[in-house]
């Protein structure tokens, strides 16, 4: 099992299992519940390296856009971004 499943995967299973059997404790169907919170998962595959991406920094080749814009298009841009940073600077002093 430990290099079939990640660790987060297992540990989210004993959770599913302790809740499960704690209900069957509370019903009286069980004595006590079997699963221990004590009982931690060390044995499951590691997770996958992961890092953020940077501003401007694309996903894949394919998320960079090659489509050229138009100068109107880049001006309404421009003119929304300009009037961002003034309701933003008008919200920052009140």
């Amino acid at each position: 099992m430990a290099d079939r499943y990640a660790n987060s995967v297992i540990e989210h299973s004993r959770l599913v299992m302790y809740a499960m059997f704690d209900s069957a404790v509370e019903n009286e169907l069980l004595a006590k519940n079997p699963v221990t919170k004590s009982v931690k998962c060390t044995s499951g595959r590691k997770s996958k390296e992961m890092r953020a991406l940077t501003i401007g920094e694309p996903k894949t080749k394919n998320s960079i856009r090659d489509v050229p814009m138009t100068q109107e298009a880049v001006e309404i841009l421009k003119n929304q971004k300009e009037k961002a940073k003034i309701t933003k600077s008008q919200t920052d002093r009140v």
